[in-house]
């Protein structure tokens, strides 16, 4: 649906194809982190002549908007091992899916799309010891961005370029909250495993020659040492000091303990 009327925090984007990759990203993007209402369009006559602040996401240059040339990636179907070559940027740190005729350097939709989806993961990858996907394979630790907000700084990047475009945009303040979420699959290493279970827990410590866990559990089953995974307290005093929000605690096999 197209808005007839000028409106300070809406944007139009205009698209020559239609795909629910691009609907999620422009939603994400704009709805949840710049502080923008999103459109898009596929008319090409209609959007230029709307009077919003225009987007022009083609590989067409068109006048009197933000031009970005997309990649293939919101467009495409399944998983692609698309080539991923970060380059440093003084305006957006670090970029990938490149180009040289926008007025933006990279596809920032397609781009966040790629790390928001984490699209390498599902790609075939090499398993860390929990069989899961080992972070040091990741494109954000091998080009050192891994502790970055990446997506959030091409936001703020994005949305400078957005503003000295169209200067009468206003964008809506984004307000955050802390959320806590503690995963516990275990609840205790030795603790309140009953009598069958801690013995053969014993039995297998010497048969595989683990004497270091072998004299912990001992300690932890006999003198009341602190079991390894009762770090509860600890977790309960950070999240007093952090004051979230909302603290959700998922236990994942406490009816087996």
């Amino acid at each position: 649906m197209l808005f007839k009327t000028r409106s300070i925090n809406q944007v139009l984007i205009y698209s020559e194809k239609s795909s629910n990759r691009l609907r999620y990203i422009v939603n994400t993007l704009f709805t949840r982190i710049i502080g923008l209402e999103p459109s898009i369009t596929n008319n090409e006559e209609e959007f230029k002549h709307s009077k919003l602040a225009k987007i022009n996401y083609s590989n067409k240059i068109i006048d009197d908007c933000l031009n970005i040339v997309p990649h293939s990636v919101l467009f495409d179907y399944g998983i692609k091992d698309y080539l991923v070559e970060v380059h440093p940027n003084d305006a957006y740190f670090k970029c990938f899916f490149k180009n040289n005729s926008g007025d933006i350097p990279f596809d920032v939709f397609g781009a966040s799309f790629w790390l928001l989806s984490r699209y390498e993961e599902y790609l075939p990858f090499k398993a860390n010891k929990y069989n899961v996907f080992d972070h040091r394979s990741s494109l954000a630790w091998q080009n050192d961005f891994l502790d970055k907000p990446l997506v959030n700084m091409w936001c703020e990047g994005f949305s400078k370029a957005l503003k000295q475009k169209f200067p009468s945009i206003k964008f809506k303040p984004n307000y955050f909250r802390s959320i806590t979420t503690i995963d516990i699959d275990n609840v205790y290493k030795f603790k309140h495993k009953g009598f069958v279970r801690s013995l053969a827990g014993v039995a297998s410590d010497i048969r595989y020659g683990n004497f270091k866990q072998l004299k912990q559990r001992i300690k932890t089953m006999l003198f009341g040492s602190t079991d390894e995974f009762d770090c509860y307290e600890y977790l309960v005093e950070i999240n007093k000091k952090t004051r979230p929000m909302l603290s959700i605690f998922s236990v994942g096999r406490l009816w087996h303990e």
